[in-house]
């Protein structure tokens, strides 16, 4: 029974859009749409706090407007960088049992203090959405689902580094030393690319039209003739429901073994060149972490009536 009266719904729904009367009062509009919000990565990795990041977007849309009724499809590009601020760590090569020597032949472990460590990625969508929603008056509001087909995503690491030697026959360990290869707070980069998973998100947009407006000519709410642009203001927001995060098991931090041997020789190396840092994202301590998209902004869409048949609103009646 339960079947029977919702095909029943449906049917008369159906009737009632193709009736020569709902028909008049389909518009079919096309357009743009631009934006730019907030946005991070939610995530449950320990001690690591988000950046402020953020999302341009651009995209193309067509519209079907019935009455108070409106559906969205749209397609473009989106743009976003983001940030995780990642707590200090060390690391060591050589130990007690199996040190390193330097260049004097003294047995010693070699110190890494890595502080001030910021991992930003830079991400390249496609978004795909589908929306519905309604229009009421000049307010409009769209609810749905995008999806976000991930393209491309770098990384760029920016941290400080300082150097210590730890040497078993003194009691502190050997410091600010350039010309032994011990150093304080230098600066250094990494530049990589990565992976992430694709995005599902649900969206709500919220805003208001200009465009469209009540005349003594047309009535009823129904555009004027001359008005054919619609233009929009929105707070939208987006929140991914699919976790970005794929495990991997890299470590936070690659040195080369002769990183020592190398700068003694040359204190003016580039150390870009024997330290690379790997995304957090992409190392152990990410390990099973879930990872969602949220967007927070303001969106500007321009939409353009195409040509259509409609109702009569105002006619002369004839003379009999």
């Amino acid at each position: 029974m339960k079947s029977f009266k919702v095909k029943i719904l449906l049917l008369s729904l159906l009737a009632w859009i193709m009736s020569p009367r709902a028909s008049y009062a389909v518009d079919n509009l096309v357009g743009f749409w631009v934006a730019g919000a907030y946005s991070t990565m939610l995530h449950d990795i320990k001690d690591v706090h988000n950046e402020i990041g953020g999302v341009g977007e651009i995209g193309f849309t067509y519209e079907l407007q019935h009455g108070h009724l409106l559906f969205n499809l749209g397609i473009g590009y989106t743009y976003q960088n983001v940030g995780l601020s990642v707590p200090n760590f060390s690391h060591h090569q050589g130990t007690r049992s199996n040190p390193v020597y330097d260049s004097e032949g003294d047995a010693l472990i070699y110190n890494y203090n890595v502080d001030n460590r910021v991992d930003r990625l830079t991400t390249h969508y496609l978004p795909l959405q589908i929306m519905l929603g309604g229009q009421f008056g000049n307010f409009y509001f769209l609810a749905g689902g995008k999806f976000r087909l991930s393209m491309s995503t770098k990384t760029k690491i920016n941290a400080d580094i300082t150097t210590t030697g730890t040497y078993p026959q003194f009691i502190d360990d050997f410091a600010d030393m350039y010309n032994h290869a011990f150093f304080d707070h230098k600066h250094f980069t990494t530049n990589s690319t990565t992976t992430l998973n694709h995005s599902a998100a649900v969206s709500l947009e919220l805003g208001w039209q200009f465009g469209k407006r009540s005349t003594r000519e047309t009535g009823f709410s129904l555009t004027r003739q001359d008005s054919k642009i619609r233009y929009r203001v929105a707070l939208f927001a987006d929140y991914g429901l699919l976790n970005l995060h794929r495990n991997n098991t890299k470590p936070e931090l690659s040195i080369s073994e002769d990183f020592m041997k190398r700068y003694q020789e040359e204190p003016n190396l580039d150390i870009n060149e024997l330290i690379t840092m790997n995304h957090t994202f992409e190392t152990l301590r990410a390990d099973n972490a879930k990872v969602n998209n949220l967007l927070v902004g303001l969106k500007f869409t321009m939409l353009f009536q195409l040509p259509h048949k409609g109702p009569c609103i105002h006619c002369d009646k004839k003379e009999w």
